[in-house]
């Protein structure tokens, strides 16, 4: 009975001692996860600041992209703006260089028809003329032409 007991006994030591070895085992084990779970949230920790902080980034630039934008909408109405302005100066620049030409070729015409001056030159003009207009068909009838105010001053004189 006593080898009996001390089998027994002896059973119950190596459980015992293999129960220990388990609960180490375990409690190891459960120490390296509580290590990793710290780690992780560490780490999770480290990966929501970035994240708020890129957004915050993201945020402020498209605040900054949207401003830039708003001011070169600004520019893009103003250049409108003076593209528009330009091309009005550059038609009546235009008006203005063509109007001067005739008027000077109007009064070299009264000169030269004067005989205050022989320095006009009609085949030139006569020629412009014919480069420029040559092609054109002339009006029909009296209504489809109309000559403005020299229009009047012919209705006007009398006739022989």
């Amino acid at each position: 009975m006593q080898k009996k007991a001390f089998r027994f006994f002896s059973k119950v030591v190596q459980a015992n001692l293999v129960a220990a070895k388990r609960v180490q085992f375990l409690t190891d084990e459960l120490q390296k996860s509580k290590r990793r779970e710290e780690e992780v949230k560490k780490t999770f920790t480290e990966v929501a600041s970035s994240k708020l902080e890129l957004e915050g980034r993201i945020v402020s630039q498209a605040r900054m992209i949207e401003s830039l934008s708003d001011r070169l909408k600004g520019k893009d109405a103003r250049i409108a703006s003076l593209e528009e302005y330009g091309k009005k100066k550059r038609q009546e620049v235009v008006q203005a260089a063509g109007y001067y030409t005739w008027l000077t070729r109007k009064d070299l015409m009264k000169s030269f028809l004067a005989g205050e001056s022989s320095n006009w030159n009609p085949q030139q003009d006569i020629d412009t003329w014919d480069a420029n207009f040559a092609d054109e068909e002339p009006p029909v009838g009296d209504d489809d032409f109309d000559l403005g105010p020299y229009n009047a001053e012919a209705e006007s004189a009398p006739r022989s």
